[in-house]
């Protein structure tokens, strides 16, 4: 289908949505405005005959979201004002630094 839409139904509602997805008018007379919307396929391993699985195969979908709850900082650990110059710290080798971030993850469609 021209929409990227792909339906996959067990073989219990193929004529269900054969009718929904082919037919040009509803029972009641009114325009199948559903006609041609996706492509339909039938799949035999599906058990659950109440069930319709519809794709949006045309592009791309993002399984998971990503979350930056607090960006990245650089951190310096025993370092205080006036003890010592930073040339000295750095000579002694007593300066420490860590990062700090925190994130999310979710899981998207």
């Amino acid at each position: 289908a021209q929409s990227g839409l792909v339906v996959m139904v067990p073989p219990a509602l193929w004529s269900v949505a054969e009718k929904t997805l082919k037919q040009d008018t509803l029972s009641g007379g009114e325009t199948n405005v559903l006609r041609d919307a996706a492509e339909l396929i039938v799949n035999p391993h599906l058990s659950d005959a109440t069930k319709w699985y519809i794709f949006k195969t045309d592009t791309f979908i993002r399984p998971f979201i990503f979350q930056v709850r607090d960006p990245v900082k650089l951190l310096q650990v025993g370092v205080k004002e006036g003890e010592d110059t930073d040339y000295a710290r750095f000579m002694r080798k007593s300066m420490f630094f860590g990062v700090e971030a925190r994130y999310n993850v979710g899981y998207g469609l």
